[in-house]
């Protein structure tokens, strides 16, 4: 089993201002794989709260740490320097690291701030990032390991895959995981204790995310792992939705692709949101056809032909109007599969019959058509995002059951 220690760099992160989802995601990775994290410490923009960190680290029983943030041109981008003072090293310069800037402003200008991202501590071995300026590092130090990257997401992802996934310790251990929604956390954890507590040398471990929950099931005992995960799949077969360690996005593109389906939404109170992430999933644009984004009633008149007066008589959040703009998609899309989604996000907007966060759901499959309805919990845009994992719920169980 390997140890690590993950460190976040950064003001922003400490302010409010951005959300750590990097030590998460390392998170979710690192256990998925049977290895496991001894700390996450997040520390501002401090050369001296850095360095302590890396120290620490080192005197810890961690076998690796990962840093985050920290390695850009600016005056408070001071990972490098933390820790090359830590280890009593030199930064020396990188012709590569150079080479990484030049590329990516595709000429031989840059700014005077820019030559900070050539140098490195001497020893380190560079990670090349695709979609940015400031390259990672790989750092060996009396037998522990470490790894630093940039802070944003788009930057870090693909680096990690580069590298840290080769770190990952891949024992004996059975591992399985599961997506399920359809509940809150507390009544899915009423359904699991009595499993949970039945074998003891099984661990069922619930990581909530928005909209959704995983859960990893892990043992070294084969056989009391399999009996666990049969009763686990028959208690909550009904709310899993993916037995996989991907994002809900990246199992509903897949079965699109293995299907051989295309699909397209008009999305009212979501605003685009389910199509956008489902075109965050690299490779999408093959079953992606188009969005249509129809907040207002008069858009949906004049793009999907809805009568005004259907949205007079029943209102915008209706079965009615969930169905009719699943129909009208039909009349303009030749995408295989056709959603459409209409609610109340809030704050205001609800009535006596509709609470904030109702929604209906159209889907419409060929030629067959399902409606549904659903009431969430939580501001504007924990809503539309759960809205949208609900909507990828059951377009993944209709196309899991489609013979």
């Amino acid at each position: 089993m390997i140890k690590f220690y993950i460190l976040v760099v950064g003001d922003e992160v400490l302010d409010g201002l951005v959300v750590d989802t990097n030590s998460l995601y390392l998170q979710e990775k690192i256990q998925s794989t049977g290895n496991t994290i001894l700390e996450i410490r997040k520390v501002r923009d401090d050369k001296k709260a850095i360095g302590d960190a890396v120290l620490d680290f080192l005197e810890s029983d961690a076998d690796i740490i990962v840093t985050f943030g920290g390695l850009g041109p600016t005056y408070d981008d001071q990972t490098k320097q933390a820790i090359a003072s830590s280890l009593n090293k030199k930064l020396i310069f990188f012709e590569e690291a150079k080479k990484t800037v030049l590329d990516y402003f595709k000429n031989d200008f840059y700014a005077k701030a820019d030559e900070q991202q050539f140098y490195y501590p001497e020893g380190a071995k560079l990670i090349a990032n695709p979609n940015g300026t400031a390259m990672g590092m790989v750092l060996e130090y009396e037998g522990k390991i470490i790894i630093s990257l940039p802070g944003p997401p788009k930057e870090n992802r693909p680096m990690l895959k580069q590298v840290i996934f080769d770190y990952f310790q891949k024992d004996e251990q059975c591992l399985k995981t599961f997506l399920v929604t359809g509940m809150q956390e507390s009544k899915f954890e009423d359904k699991v204790a009595p499993l949970r507590k039945k074998v003891q040398d099984v661990q069922i471990i619930s990581y909530p995310t928005t909209g959704y929950i995983r859960y990893i099931i892990k043992s070294y005992n084969k056989d009391a792992y399999n009996k666990v995960v049969l009763e686990f799949k028959e208690l909550l077969k009904e709310y899993i939705f993916g037995e996989e360690n991907m994002l809900p996005e990246e199992k509903l593109v897949k079965l699109l692709k293995k299907n051989k389906l295309t699909i397209t939404a008009a999305e009212s109170m979501t605003g685009g949101m389910f199509i956008s992430k489902l075109i965050n999933v690299p490779g999408s644009s093959s079953v992606v056809l188009e969005s249509y984004i129809t907040y207002a009633d008069s858009s949906k008149a004049k793009l999907l032909g809805i009568d005004l007066k259907l949205i007079e008589k029943y209102g915008v959040v209706s079965k009615e109007v969930a169905e009719a703009m699943v129909l009208g998609l039909s009349k303009i899309s030749s995408a295989d599969i056709k959603v459409s989604v209409t609610g109340i996000a809030g704050p205001s907007g609800e009535t006596k019959d509709l609470p904030v966060g109702s929604v209906w759901f159209g889907i419409m499959i060929k030629d067959k058509l399902y409606l549904y309805n659903d009431v969430f919990s939580g501001d504007r845009n924990l809503i539309r995002e759960k809205a949208c994992v609900r909507i990828m719920y059951y377009l993944i169980k209709l196309l899991e059951n489609k013979k």
